[in-house]
Protein backbone atom coordinates (compact mmCIF):
# COMPACT_ATOMS: atom_id res chain seq x y z
CA UNK A 1 0.00 0.00 0.00
CA UNK A 2 1.06 3.59 -0.56
CA UNK A 3 2.88 4.79 2.34
CA UNK A 4 3.52 8.53 1.33
CA UNK A 5 0.32 8.96 -0.56
CA UNK A 6 -3.27 8.57 0.10
CA UNK A 7 -4.28 4.98 -0.11
CA UNK A 8 -7.32 4.23 -2.91
CA UNK A 9 -9.96 2.31 -1.35
CA UNK A 10 -13.08 0.58 -3.68
CA UNK A 11 -16.32 -0.71 -1.38
CA UNK A 12 -17.56 -3.52 -3.13
CA UNK A 13 -21.24 -3.72 -1.76
CA UNK A 14 -22.63 -0.26 -1.34
CA UNK A 15 -26.17 -0.58 -0.46
CA UNK A 16 -27.90 -3.73 1.36
CA UNK A 17 -27.31 -5.04 4.78
CA UNK A 18 -27.88 -1.26 7.26
CA UNK A 19 -26.25 0.65 4.94
CA UNK A 20 -23.14 -0.72 6.38
CA UNK A 21 -21.21 0.10 2.05
CA UNK A 22 -22.04 3.70 2.52
CA UNK A 23 -20.88 3.88 6.71
CA UNK A 24 -17.48 2.29 5.08
CA UNK A 25 -17.34 4.70 2.13
CA UNK A 26 -17.84 8.14 4.16
CA UNK A 27 -15.70 6.43 6.98
CA UNK A 28 -12.99 5.69 4.81
CA UNK A 29 -13.34 9.23 3.40
CA UNK A 30 -13.22 10.64 7.02
CA UNK A 31 -9.93 8.70 8.05
CA UNK A 32 -6.66 10.70 6.81
CA UNK A 33 -4.62 9.31 4.52
CA UNK A 34 -7.97 6.73 2.78
CA UNK A 35 -10.11 7.83 0.03
CA UNK A 36 -13.15 6.20 -1.40
CA UNK A 37 -12.54 6.19 -5.21
CA UNK A 38 -14.82 2.97 -6.66
CA UNK A 39 -17.96 1.69 -5.13
CA UNK A 40 -19.50 -1.76 -7.13
CA UNK A 41 -22.94 -3.05 -6.26
CA UNK A 42 -24.79 -5.52 -8.49
CA UNK A 43 -27.95 -3.47 -8.21
CA UNK A 44 -28.29 -0.27 -10.51
CA UNK A 45 -30.31 1.27 -7.80
CA UNK A 46 -27.27 1.47 -6.20
CA UNK A 47 -24.84 2.40 -8.28
CA UNK A 48 -26.84 5.82 -8.44
CA UNK A 49 -27.18 6.08 -4.87
CA UNK A 50 -22.83 5.84 -4.22
CA UNK A 51 -22.59 8.37 -7.01
CA UNK A 52 -25.42 10.87 -5.81
CA UNK A 53 -23.72 10.81 -2.54
CA UNK A 54 -19.88 10.28 -3.59
CA UNK A 55 -19.58 12.98 -6.40
CA UNK A 56 -19.35 12.34 -9.99
CA UNK A 57 -15.23 11.26 -9.59
CA UNK A 58 -16.25 7.85 -8.00
CA UNK A 59 -15.48 5.17 -10.23
CA UNK A 60 -18.64 3.07 -9.98
CA UNK A 61 -18.76 -0.96 -11.47
CA UNK A 62 -21.36 -2.94 -11.60
CA UNK A 63 -19.17 -6.41 -11.43
CA UNK A 64 -15.87 -7.00 -9.61
CA UNK A 65 -14.20 -8.54 -12.55
CA UNK A 66 -14.49 -5.19 -14.09
CA UNK A 67 -13.82 -3.13 -10.88
CA UNK A 68 -10.43 -5.31 -10.52
CA UNK A 69 -9.19 -4.96 -14.14
CA UNK A 70 -9.95 -0.99 -14.28
CA UNK A 71 -10.09 0.39 -10.80
CA UNK A 72 -6.77 1.80 -9.09
CA UNK A 73 -8.01 1.12 -5.67
CA UNK A 74 -4.96 -0.34 -3.84
CA UNK A 75 -7.50 -1.81 -0.77
CA UNK A 76 -10.87 -3.36 -1.33
CA UNK A 77 -13.71 -3.36 1.48
CA UNK A 78 -16.13 -6.41 0.55
CA UNK A 79 -19.66 -5.39 2.60
CA UNK A 80 -21.69 -8.20 0.57
CA UNK A 81 -23.55 -11.18 2.40
CA UNK A 82 -21.39 -13.74 4.37
CA UNK A 83 -21.50 -16.67 1.86
CA UNK A 84 -19.41 -14.44 -0.46
CA UNK A 85 -16.54 -12.89 1.33
CA UNK A 86 -14.21 -15.55 0.96
CA UNK A 87 -14.85 -16.03 -2.79
CA UNK A 88 -14.32 -12.25 -3.42
CA UNK A 89 -11.78 -12.08 -1.03
CA UNK A 90 -9.67 -14.80 -2.75
CA UNK A 91 -10.60 -12.45 -5.94
CA UNK A 92 -9.20 -9.52 -4.86
CA UNK A 93 -6.28 -10.95 -3.38
CA UNK A 94 -5.33 -12.71 -6.51
CA UNK A 95 -5.87 -9.26 -8.75
CA UNK A 96 -3.19 -7.75 -6.23
CA UNK A 97 -5.66 -6.07 -4.08
CA UNK A 98 -5.51 -5.93 -0.04
CA UNK A 99 -8.66 -6.69 1.48
CA UNK A 100 -10.83 -6.25 4.20
CA UNK A 101 -13.80 -7.94 4.98
CA UNK A 102 -16.91 -6.78 7.23
CA UNK A 103 -17.35 -9.41 9.61
CA UNK A 104 -17.54 -12.41 9.83
CA UNK A 105 -14.48 -13.20 7.69
CA UNK A 106 -15.82 -15.94 5.91
CA UNK A 107 -18.28 -19.09 7.22
CA UNK A 108 -15.62 -22.50 7.76
CA UNK A 109 -12.00 -22.52 8.86
CA UNK A 110 -11.25 -23.61 5.17
CA UNK A 111 -12.27 -20.44 3.67
CA UNK A 112 -10.44 -18.14 6.44
CA UNK A 113 -7.36 -20.72 5.81
CA UNK A 114 -7.21 -20.31 1.98
CA UNK A 115 -7.54 -16.61 2.21
CA UNK A 116 -4.64 -16.24 4.71
CA UNK A 117 -2.74 -18.31 2.51
CA UNK A 118 -3.63 -16.44 -0.23
CA UNK A 119 -2.87 -12.77 1.14
CA UNK A 120 0.91 -14.32 2.23
CA UNK A 121 1.61 -15.67 -1.09
CA UNK A 122 1.03 -12.31 -2.10
CA UNK A 123 2.83 -10.31 0.19
CA UNK A 124 -0.53 -8.22 0.84
CA UNK A 125 -2.95 -7.51 4.31
CA UNK A 126 -6.14 -8.89 4.87
CA UNK A 127 -8.67 -8.56 7.79
CA UNK A 128 -11.61 -8.06 9.00
CA UNK A 129 -13.73 -4.91 10.12
CA UNK A 130 -14.13 -5.55 14.13
CA UNK A 131 -15.14 -1.93 14.86
CA UNK A 132 -16.17 -2.87 18.49
CA UNK A 133 -12.60 -3.00 19.29
CA UNK A 134 -12.23 0.61 19.74
CA UNK A 135 -15.64 1.51 21.37
CA UNK A 136 -15.22 3.13 24.85
CA UNK A 137 -16.44 0.77 27.00
CA UNK A 138 -14.11 -1.75 25.67
CA UNK A 139 -11.03 0.47 25.80
CA UNK A 140 -12.02 1.01 29.95
CA UNK A 141 -12.70 -2.29 30.49
CA UNK A 142 -9.21 -3.44 28.54
CA UNK A 143 -7.34 -0.54 31.09
CA UNK A 144 -8.94 -2.20 33.86
CA UNK A 145 -8.11 -5.65 33.27
CA UNK A 146 -4.20 -4.59 31.93
CA UNK A 147 -4.06 -2.79 35.23
CA UNK A 148 -4.94 -5.55 37.31
CA UNK A 149 -7.56 -4.10 38.84
CA UNK A 150 -9.65 -6.74 39.24
CA UNK A 151 -7.35 -9.65 39.27
CA UNK A 152 -7.02 -12.69 36.49
CA UNK A 153 -9.53 -13.12 34.08
CA UNK A 154 -11.03 -16.54 33.63
CA UNK A 155 -13.93 -16.37 31.59
CA UNK A 156 -16.07 -13.01 30.06
CA UNK A 157 -19.58 -13.51 28.81
CA UNK A 158 -21.37 -10.64 26.65
CA UNK A 159 -23.67 -9.63 24.51
CA UNK A 160 -24.83 -6.74 22.06
CA UNK A 161 -28.09 -6.64 20.73
CA UNK A 162 -31.72 -6.52 21.38
CA UNK A 163 -34.07 -9.31 22.51
CA UNK A 164 -36.06 -9.74 19.16
CA UNK A 165 -36.16 -12.70 17.19
CA UNK A 166 -33.47 -12.38 14.31
CA UNK A 167 -34.99 -12.69 11.17
CA UNK A 168 -33.16 -10.26 9.18
CA UNK A 169 -32.93 -11.38 5.59
CA UNK A 170 -29.22 -12.78 6.35
CA UNK A 171 -30.07 -13.92 9.98
CA UNK A 172 -33.19 -16.22 8.99
CA UNK A 173 -31.05 -18.18 5.81
CA UNK A 174 -28.49 -20.48 7.28
CA UNK A 175 -26.44 -20.92 4.37
CA UNK A 176 -25.49 -16.90 3.99
CA UNK A 177 -25.24 -16.12 8.11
Amino acid sequence: MATDTVVRCAVIGYGGAFNMGRHHATSIDNTPGLATVAICDLLPERREQARAELGSEIQIYASVDELLARSDAELVVIVTPHNSHAPLALQCLEAGKHVITEKPMCLTVAEATAMIEAARRRGLMLTTYHNRRWDGDYLAIRAIVDEGVIGEIFQIETFHGGWHRPRDWWRSVKAIS
